[in-house]
């Protein structure tokens, strides 16, 4: 799930400045803040929503985080300032909420003298994800520029990787959700 949740988080923030500067002309500076909103939204879920989810299975907690994540791209497709806005927000609550989730569950599972390894190894499959968020990236603005995909294809295609990778975790949930966590 870390790797999923940077490949999409990662891979969308590397994509959006770039097919917007080029295609767009619009100002680096209105990407960065809109980008900054991310932390904005992470910071508010992280402060008002995550200490009640605390209880819930973090499988659970990530696909509704992808889910919000997949939500929120359409919002911004919308186009707009207060669209964008709007959606870079939402965004940055969900997969604020989710990458909580990703780097606080695997302590449930490990023993003390496990500890380092886990952190490294989480922290690790967080970067591969997220290098592999920004392939797709250049994978998708490659395909819009050589005119074989639009620009709305692209958008719609980070839409439907959030979307069932959040579904991915729900089902994952669903189905392991009960597994005893005093392992």
């Amino acid at each position: 799930m870390g790797f999923l949740i940077s490949l999409i988080f990662f891979g969308f923030m590397i994509f959006f400045p770039l097919i917007q500067a080029m295609n767009n002309n619009i100002s680096i500076t209105y990407i960065g803040m809109l980008l900054a909103l991310q932390g904005v939204g992470a910071w508010l879920a992280r402060k008002f929503i995550y200490k009640s989810l605390s209880e819930i299975n973090s499988f659970l907690i990530i696909g509704v985080g992808l889910l919000i994540s997949a939500i929120s791209i359409l919002i911004i497709q919308v186009g707009g300032n207060t669209s964008e806005i709007i959606g870079f927000t939402v965004r940055g609550s969900g997969l604020g909420v989710a990458t909580i989730a990703v780097l606080s569950s695997p302590y449930e599972f490990c023993n003390k003298n496990q500890i380092k390894d886990t952190s490294a190894i989480t922290r690790v499959i967080q970067q591969i994800g997220g290098a592999f968020g920004g392939v797709l990236s250049g994978i998708l603005i490659n395909l819009t520029q050589d005119q074989i995909m639009s620009i709305n294809f692209a958008y719609q295609t980070m839409f439907f990787m959030s979307l069932v990778f959040g579904f991915l975790a729900v089902i994952v949930y669903i189905f392991f959700g009960r597994i005893d966590t005093n392992i």
